[in-house]
């Protein structure tokens, strides 16, 4: 994709595209896309401060020189052509917080309007740090004209410093699985799925202990794990595989590109969910959706109500790993179970989180600022 398709774009984008591939990054093409399929003009200003998932929220005095570079390339863009609006996707990243707060008063400075997007939760925590953290928190989020969350779970975390009710735009996929005249049958698949960069809180340890737990009950599975991962962090995973006594039964595949996450997905009896943190709208959620996998998982992210109101999903108390590993034993008992589940959650991607549903959201938004789309999608 190109990084700027018409230097007079309407829509300034302040954001970054793969690498590092995790959430935000992946959205902002998503985003770009849906512009492109209405034809509206955008300019993507790069705001690169992270090359792997290993730097990503931590920061580097490396870092501070592309802070200061982005602060001058908004500057001077804004100062020669000023956009209809600007989309900042904010984060609560320490660093990344402090240099959006900089760009949000440059853009306030230039009277130009804001739209925060906000792919990332914390901004409350932020504030609780104190007095130059609460005011830096507040005149950020005071800033914006419009601010995006991607459910309205996640309106605690900001709307005590917003101007008005939030707009909730639902993520998408920034690509659909591929489709496929060969299915295999739920209960002929044999393989527990495990998706995720493997940093801490995103619940590969919880995915290892569950999987112990579920083969030494009997349960006849492969459970794999992939993603990115640190030199030191794979290690600590294939030894933690080889100490559980199940290494037949344990895999770690390492980074996995498009063919083989699809391949997995299309193999998989379940797909586990076990991250801890403070998740937004976690995109491996819609991919086993999409996918229609049975999905066992903790309740993190915006996601989880609309999953759970539709029965989409088995739920259990974040942490706890003995119920986690009882959803799973569950969906390997009953193929009923798995179908409906898996049912239900294809349903419920296609109607709320289509890649149509989710342009024609912004186009509207982007319409209240005199962006007009020239192109109408097509619902799909």
């Amino acid at each position: 994709m190109s990084e700027n398709v018409q230097n007079s774009g309407d829509v300034v984008i302040i954001s970054q595209l793969p690498p590092p591939v995790h959430g935000s990054t992946l959205m902002t093409g998503a985003f770009l896309r849906a512009l492109d399929t209405q034809s509206i003009p955008w300019r993507l200003i790069d705001r690169r401060f992270s090359r792997t998932i290993s730097e990503v929220g931590h920061f580097r005095p490396g870092k501070v020189m592309p802070g200061f570079g982005l602060i001058l390339r908004l500057a001077g863009a804004v100062a020669r052509q000023r956009p209809r609006v600007v989309v900042l996707f904010a984060t609560t990243s320490s660093f990344s917080f402090l240099v959006d707060w900089v760009l949000s008063e440059i853009l306030r400075a230039f009277r130009v309007p804001v739209i925060l997007y906000l792919h990332t939760v914390g901004f409350s925590e932020l504030a609780q740090r104190g007095i130059a953290w609460r005011h830096a928190v507040r005149r950020l989020l005071g800033s914006a004209k419009a601010t995006v969350i991607l459910g309205e779970s996640l309106a605690w975390d900001i709307e005590k410093f917003i101007n008005g009710p939030a707009d909730v735009i639902a993520n998408t996929l920034p690509e659909l699985p591929p489709s496929t005249d060969v299915e295999v049958p739920l209960d002929a698949r044999d393989t527990v799925v495990f998706l995720s960069n493997l940093i801490p809180g995103k619940g590969h340890d919880d995915f290892l202990a569950v999987a112990t737990k579920c083969l030494d009950a009997g349960i006849d599975a492969k459970f794999v794990l992939a993603g990115a991962a640190s030199p030191l962090v794979a290690a600590e995973v294939n030894a933690s595989i080889a100490r559980s006594g199940w290494a037949s039964s344990i895999s770690y595949l390492g980074p996995v590109g498009k063919q083989d996450k699809w391949g997995l997905f299309a193999s998989a009896r379940a797909f586990v969910f076990a991250s801890t943190l403070s998740e937004a709208s976690p995109l491996v959620l819609l991919e086993a959706a999409a996918c229609g996998v049975p999905i066992a998982a903790y309740p993190t992210g915006a996601l989880a109500p609309s999953l759970a109101s539709a029965n989409a999903a088995l739920f259990v108390e974040t942490g706890n790993r003995d119920l986690l590993a009882g959803a799973i034993q569950e969906i390997f008992a009953s193929p009923e179970l798995g179908e409906q589940l898996g049912a239900r959650a294809q349903a419920l991607f296609a109607q709320s989180f289509s890649s149509s549903a989710y342009a024609t959201s912004w186009s509207r938004l982007l319409g209240r600022f005199g962006v007009q789309a020239s192109v109408q999608q097509n619902p799909s």
